[in-house]
Parts: C-alpha cells; structure tokens; sequence
C-alpha cells in the first residue's frame, strides 16, 4: 500500500495538460526487408533469465526489508514473502527456459531468409542472439490482473518486463548490443484462473502468483513431471513472449525478412481544419491495403495527408507539435522516404525531450530505495519544473516507442529491395491458392498451358456470373462456371470434363464446388469445398505459448489444392491434390515450388501409350516441379518456366502389374514475344523438352507414330525414342488471338492449340 502510494504520487496527473489522442488499429501489418542488406541467413537464439538485474533486484530488496523490517511489522513480513515467491518463480522461469531449449541450449532458431525468398545462391552464415529477460509486478497504479473474461472467454493479463540483448558473431565478437528497458503491455490469453479475493495484506501482494501458484507439495511434483507452465505466473510468461518477439523485431529490422506488426496510429491536429476528415481515408490505406507495401493508389491518400501536415506544420501549437511529427514520420516511412521519415522522427525526438528525460527519471525512481526517491523527485522538479509524469506523458512516450522499428528501418528495406517488393505486393494467400488450383486442373485436364480458371487479378466490370468452355485440339471440351458475389468477387467455381472410365464407358470427371471464402471485410481467408475448408488465414494473434511467433507470410506463401474433384465412376477413391510454395527472388522473379498428386495421365505420356495400342487405366501420377513465372500488372503470365519430374503408373489393360512411363527432368516452357494492350500474348513462344524412361509390358518401336503428329509445326531435333527411353527437345511459335467485351473481359481466346469461349452476365 505504501509503495503504491508513493508511486501515485510520482504519476499523478497534470490536469492542466490535455492528452493527444491518436487514432488507429492496435496492429498494422508491414513487411519489413533487412535494412542493412543480408548479412546473415539464421540465428541461433539463446534466452536466459537476467541474472544481473536478478541479483541488483535482490540485493535491493532485501536491504529494503532489513532496513525496514522491524518498523513495519505485518508489511515486513509481506516483502520478505513477496520476495521468496519471487524467488521461486525465478527459478520455476529459468527451469521452464530450460525445457524448450534444443540439444545445442537454443531457445530458437530464426531465419532470417525464410522459405518464401529464394537467393541467388545457397549461402549460410549464421549468428547468435543473446536475450535477457527480466519479469516483475507491474508497479503502476491499475496494473492489476483481470477478474473475469471477455465475451469470448479471453483474459487481457497485463506484463512488464525488462529486457536487453546483444547480437554476436561465429568469433564472438559484439556486433549490436541494446537494451530495451521495460516493456509493457497486454496480451490475450485462456490459460488463466482469477485469484479468489484477496482476505489479508499478504494476500493482495502476492496476487499476481497466486493465480498459478501451487503448495510447496504440488510444486515439487509439477517440477518433476516438467508441468512447468502452472508454476510460472502466466503474466511472466506472456512477458517472456513478449520480449522474445520485440528482440525478433529488432533484430530481423536490420538483418531479416519477415512481416510484423505494430499499433501505428495518427492524430488529428487543430491547425488543420481537413485532418479530421482526412485521417480516416489515410488510416484505411494503413490498415486495408491490398498488398504487403502500399500500391500507387494507397500512397497517393497518404501523401495528401503528409502535405497538409506539411502546410500546417509552422503554425501547429507547440502542445501538439510532438503529434503532428509523428503523423509525419509515419506517413514518410510509409511512402518509402527514408531521409523524410528519419528527419522528422528526429524532430519528433527532440519535440518530447522533456518527456523522455522524466522517463528517465521514472526509471531511476522505480529502481531506487525509498529516501533516494524523495531525492530523485527532488532533481526531477528542478529540472524539469515539475516532479509528476502525467498519463499523456505516459501515452506520448509509448506511441513514439511504438513507431520506432516501423519508422527507422521499414523504408530503408523497401528502398534496398524494389522489385522484389513489387512482385509480391498483392494478396498473397489468394494469388498462391488460385496458382495451385489453376495448375492442378490444368495438369489434370491434360494442359501443356497455364490457362487461368481463377485469373489472378479480379475481372473487370462487375459480373454476376460466367459460362466458359475450353478446348485443346484433339480433346474433349471442359465446361466450367464461375459465380460471383456482390463485390464481384469469384463466390463458387465448378468445371466438368467428359472421360472415359475402366469399362470403357464415358463419364464426367467434376471438380467439386471451389470456393473462395472472405471475411466481414471482403478479404480473402482462403478455400472450401464441399469436402470441407482446406485453407484458412487466422486474422488474430493471441498468446499461444512462450517460445511462439507471429510469422503469417509463411502461411499465406503457402497454395493448397486439396481433394477438387468429386467421386465418381472410375475416379472414385483416388484424390487430385497439390501443395505450393511461393517464392521470389531478389530481382522481382517470381517462383512457385511443389508437388501434385493426379489419376489422369500426362498429356505427352497419353499420346504416346495411344500410339502403341495401350490405353492406361488405373492411373496414379505424381509431380514434382519448379516454376518460374514473370506476371504483368493484368495478372497474366507473360513468362512460365515449367520444370519437374512426372511419373505416371497405371495397370495395363490385359495385365494387372503395375507399369510406368517418367520423365526427369519435363520442361514446359512459355514466354510472349507480343501482347495486346489488355495484356494477353498476340504470339508466344512455346518450348517442351524431356528426357525419360519407359517402363512398359508392350515394348515400343523405335519408330512410333504419334511423333510426327506430336511435333507437327514443332521446331527442332526429332525425338530420339528407344523401347526404354525417349528424349524431347521441341518448340513451336503459337500464334494468339484475344476478343473482348465492352467491360473489358476476354469473350474470345485462341493460344496454339487452345481455344475458348466465356459469356459473362452483368
């Protein structure tokens, strides 16, 4: 009670100042490029308790009790109590640290080239991160753990915790050493039971371990059979968490790829009769944007916003001039401009001097004796004309923290990776989804083309629904039907084939219903079908555990196509499924690595088991691939570099051994010599080559006949074929015709070989 007493007084708030509020989301996603360039490709991460500030604390706070002791009876006897808890859970912390760490005594492992860059070479140099943490009560009037949940069953527990870190090379030489003092804050959770109500003075301090502190009976046999969790407070581990992910922010700013997060927020200011109008469009362009990094259009919102900061800037009060060069240090960080955003932020820091310094004050206080206290209240007073630190000092202090990373680093890495960021500056869980979905249906509807069922930009117009039809020469038409929401967004995608099953009787190969699925925003989350979800974006990070990081690029990198087709006839029981990584170079290219599973033929292997009398049956292909793809700003492939290895088995039509036609590597290869004005190819350059083995009952000639009608109008070598192997290395020049309709869609395709045909209603 004393100590709090004390502390409200230091805290108390000047009436006379009134606080800027700033406005905005509490998490604004940005991706941030390493600002310093590659320096490193991982680190090993080691996180330990601090024992340095520990036994600082400790010497403390029992000179404290051994000074103080015998005058406050009952309190004393709380302290000394408070302390041994503290002790323990110390103790519980660094044996909880113990459990996660790998043979090697790392906490973790990050990398800072993650799986969705690809480097010009596989290059690694590692480094360590050294992390230091340090849990304590929150010393701040109303600090107070949470007695009942939210509506969904959350509890918002409060943390504060001190932490530091260095980052050392493989020599052991300190390349980067900060401290980043206290942090604070609140974090979501379920793994938390409220205190009964605290029935003694002892009781009310020790309430922050009570909620998750055990016997002396039940601590031992937790400790035993490692179910360390219920013997750390859950506000330690969440504060544990909490500085291991600012470390991460810190350090991936200058070394890392990666997407993180921050509350970054604008004010409206007097001087500007349009700011309050303007903020919310701005705020949008933050928090909504359609890519990673701002688009042209996003941008442009913002830049209005920063000029009439600008304008205002000479004649804005001095009392909220500290908040209209935040305003602009965001906006210039957000904008790319690295000097701006640096020149303001640094006008900004020297706008809060006093602030900063009484938050230097603050934290001598927090850490001093009870007489040096009187004493530092003392200095402060007349250095600053004042011994208090008000809540918008408080609040100023904690939003200029807030923008620091974000402000000092997020520009210079967009500047150092240009094209790179402009290639993957779209909804990416999107893009990559209806990559693999496309990809799949064209390798099981027998296509050497990557022809767009999900185009990979909207539609223009606004179309309530689509019919298509789509034709290789040779083969049977695919119907498909695209239905549309009233954003005119693809709602439903259906597509249906005529085959032949094992009976020799036709059937309809169907693809399930495809569907996109968007949240109350209109964002994409991810695919369902009527077999159920198979690709979900969770929107919200809560603590999930003491070691866990939010990195959801490595999830929205990641395309599934699981299970599109229905069962039926001679398809039953077999499934149709691919998975994709995206990748993308440092000079903007864009790649995507996986591997499908299909029960139709490769379209080349089809021909020529056709042309020897073998119609396959029982099919199971398998891929494994690599492409490279280049796409234009209407979202068309305008290169596709299509290099992986087939092998497709089946059980011949008189035998039951199973047999198998492969190719390693394939090569399927596109790239426009021309385009229309819309974007699509007037001519394409079209190569295949293969090299690959024949494993078959009925042995080939060397002389098949489906060669000359495969290469026809192909130029290059004739294929050398074996009765066990054969070797492809062809190409052709497609010639391409679009047609469109007045809202601007392609109605009329014709690319080589492929036609097709699509009627939209509006």
């Amino acid at each position: 009670m004393i100590k709090k007493s004390i502390i409200a007084l230091f805290l108390l708030v000047c009436l006379g100042a009134s606080a800027q509020r700033l406005k905005g989301p509490e998490t604004v996603s940005y991706f941030q490029a390493p600002g310093n360039g590659i320096e490193f490709t991982n680190a090993d991460v080691f996180l330990s308790n601090d024992n340095v500030l520990a036994e600082a604390k400790k010497e403390e706070t029992q000179s404290k009790i051994s000074g103080f002791g015998s005058k406050l009876g009952g309190l004393g006897d709380a302290l000394a109590g408070a302390t041994n808890s503290a002790i323990d859970v110390t103790a519980s912390l660094n044996k909880m640290l113990d459990a996660y760490k790998d043979d090697k005594g790392r906490f973790g492992v990050w990398n800072f080239v993650p799986d969705y860059v690809l480097l010009p070479q596989e290059v690694e140099k590692r480094v360590n991160v050294e992390i230091f943490v340090y849990n304590e009560e929150n010393p701040s009037p109303g600090a107070s753990m949470p007695t009942s949940p939210d509506k969904n069953g959350y509890y918002d527990i409060p943390y504060y915790v001190n932490c530091r870190y260095k980052v050392v090379d493989q020599r052991g030489n300190v390349i980067l050493e900060e401290n980043l003092g206290v942090l604070e804050g609140t974090a979501k959770t379920k793994k938390y039971k409220p205190a009964a109500p605290a029935t003694s003075l002892k009781g009310s301090i020790g309430a922050g371990f009570a909620a998750t502190k055990k016997d002396a009976g039940e601590q031992a046999q937790a400790l035993a059979s490692g179910d360390l969790e219920d013997e750390v407070p859950i506000h330690y581990q969440i504060g544990t968490n909490a500085a291991y992910n600012a470390v991460r922010t810190a350090v991936y700013a200058r070394y890392g790829f990666g997407q993180f997060f921050a509350p970054i927020k604008l004010a409206v200011i007097k001087a500007s009769k349009d700011s309050k109008k303007m903020i919310e469009p701005t705020l949008a362009a933050f928090e909504g944007k359609k890519g990673l990094v701002l688009t042209t259009e996003e941008k442009e919102v913002v830049k209005a916003f920063a000029d009439e900061m600008e304008k205002v800037l000479p004649s804005v009060d001095e009392k909220e001039r500290w908040a209209a060069l935040h305003n602009l240090s965001v906006c210039y960080a957000w904008l790319e401009d690295a000097a701006k955003a640096a020149d303001y932020y640094k006008q900004y820091t020297g706008q809060i001097q006093t602030t900063l310094g009484k938050m230097e004050y603050w934290n001598k206080f927090l850490k001093a004796g009870m007489k040096e206290r009187m004493e530092i209240q003392k200095e402060m007073k007349a250095k600053f004309g004042s011994s208090t630190l008000g809540t918008a000092e408080l609040k100023q202090y904690q939003e200029y923290n807030n923008i620091k990373c974000f402000v000092n680093y997020y520009p210079n890495g967009a500047n150092r990776y240009p094209a790179m960021l402009t290639a993957i500056n779209r909804d990416l869980k999107r893009f990559v989804d209806f990559y693999a979905v496309n990809d799949l249906l064209c390798q099981m509807f027998e296509f050497d083309y990557p022809y767009q069922f999900f185009p990979l930009n909207d539609f223009a117009g606004s179309p309530k629904d689509m019919k298509a039809t789509v034709v290789k020469e040779g083969m049977a038409p695919i119907e498909y039907r695209v239905k549309f929401n009233s954003k005119r967004q693809i709602k439903e995608l259906a597509a249906d084939q005529e085959a032949v099953a094992d009976d020799g009787t036709k059937v309809k190969m169907e693809t399930r219903d495809i569907m996109p699925q968007y949240d109350e925003s209109n964002k994409y989350t991810g695919i369902s079908t009527d077999a159920g979800i198979w690709a979900q974006i969770m929107s919200e990070a809560r603590f999930t555990g003491i070691n866990s990081i939010n990195d959801p690029l490595s999830e929205q990198t990641f395309g599934l196509a699981n299970n599109i087709t229905k069962n039926a006839g001679f398809f039953g029981n077999k499934g149709s499924d691919e998975k994709v990584q995206l990748k993308v170079d440092l000079d903007g290219n864009l790649y995507f690595t996986g591997k499908a599973a299909y029960y139709r033929t490769n379209s080349f292997f089809k021909e020529m088991l056709s042309s020897v009398g073998v119609e396959p049956k029982r099919v199971d292909t398998h891929s494994n691939f690599l492409v490279k793809a280049n796409i234009n700003e209407q979202g068309v492939m305008t290169s596709w570099d299509w290099q992986g290895d087939v092998t497709t088995s089946f059980g011949a039509a008189l035998s039951g051994r199973v047999q198998r036609l492969s190719a390693k590597p394939m090569v399927r290869s596109i790239n426009f010599a021309a385009m229309d004005d819309k974007g699509n190819p007037s001519k394409v350059d079209f190569k295949f080559n293969m090299d690959g083995k024949i494993e078959l009952e009925e042995k080939t000639k060397n002389t098949m006949s489906f060669v000359d009608k495969y290469v026809l109008a192909l130029n290059g070598p004739k294929p050398t074929i074996s009765t066990d192997t054969f070797k492809f290395n062809v190409g052709a020049a497609w010639d391409c015709q679009f047609e469109y309709d007045d809202q601007g869609n392609w109605v009329k395709m014709k690319v080589g070989p492929y036609t097709a045909e699509r009627t939209f209603k509006y």
